[in-house]
């Protein structure tokens, strides 16, 4: 599928820098939506506390943001 999907950016703070990660096919079937994908992703490292610099802050979209479905704008902040 052409354009940005099933692309990761991630942006380090601290470091003032950037890179890209891809989600396996499984995942995405797995996990639907970004708030599935979001959650999936803040559950990798759990044992961090909640309040610490390295902690993520996950913002994903819906899987039907840029359709011509009505009401599908949807994002989703994990943390």
């Amino acid at each position: 599928m052409p354009g940005f999907w099933n692309r990761i950016l991630n942006v380090n703070l601290s470091e003032k820098e950037t890179w890209v990660t891809e989600i396996k096919i499984e995942e995405w079937y797995s996990w639907i939506g970004g708030i599935g994908i979001g959650a999936q992703i803040f559950s990798k490292d759990f044992t961090r506390d909640p309040f610490d610099e390295i902690s993520p802050l996950i913002f994903m979209t819906g899987p039907l943001v840029g359709t011509i479905f009505p009401n599908t704008g949807r994002h989703e902040v994990v943390g």
